[in-house]
């Protein structure tokens, strides 16, 4: 399969005189990249959304004789990062097409979290601690816990607002919405007892 880091993959030569061999290679090189280093908004979805994603970029791409992919002219740009500017676009329809709201888990399971190994505290005191914050986090509006989670999935303020279908001038307001529930968060968790700096390692 052809280096995601090239210009001009050799399947582009392909389209014409054999598209099925084209169409192989082009949906190798996809699945192969987007399943390896996803672009981080697939973070929030499952792996059944992420493979139907694929599916939709890959036809998105093809369809009407390769009509998408014909537009890609190689200017010094990686093929690539061509195709995370179009995927990003399809997970943004993806997300606002399906409806769908993004929730925290309602009951976290204390064992799923990464410990390290040179930790001195027991997994049960980070067991409480994970319910005193899921505790404040219910005690938050459904918007903060909204932001919070995109956040947490490495969503930009910029790409939250799109995914969420508010213009574009609304980032800065994103923004700060989000620092004020950050910041409400941790007083929460202040207020319960517990302390962050408490559990870094």
């Amino acid at each position: 399969m052809n280096s995601h880091n090239q210009g001009w993959p050799g399947f582009l030569d392909l389209l014409d005189s054999h598209p099925e061999k084209g169409l192989e290679e082009f949906y190798l090189f996809v699945a192969g990249l987007l399943r390896s280093s996803p672009p981080r908004m697939m973070n929030s979805l499952s792996k059944e959304d992420k493979e139907d994603l694929i599916q939709d970029i890959v036809i998105h791409c093809i369809q009407d004789n390769f009509r998408v992919l014909r537009t890609y002219e190689n200017e010094g740009n990686a093929f690539a990062a061509w195709l995370y500017f179009i995927a990003r676009n399809k997970i943004i329809d993806f997300l606002r097409k399906s409806g769908r709201e993004i929730k925290l888990r309602s009951n976290p399971n204390p064992q799923e979290l990464r410990w390290s190994h040179d930790t001195s505290r027991n997994r049960e005191d980070f067991g409480d601690a994970v319910n005193i914050a899921r505790k404040c986090l219910e005690k938050m509006d459904e918007y903060c816990r909204l932001l919070l989670k995109m956040s947490s999935d490495e969503f930009l303020p910029r790409e939250m607002v799109m995914v969420l279908g508010w213009p574009a001038e609304k980032a800065k307001k994103v923004s700060n919405d989000l620092g004020y529930c950050r910041k409400k968060l941790s007083n929460l968790l202040w207020e319960n007892g517990l302390k962050i700096e408490d559990y870094l390692v």
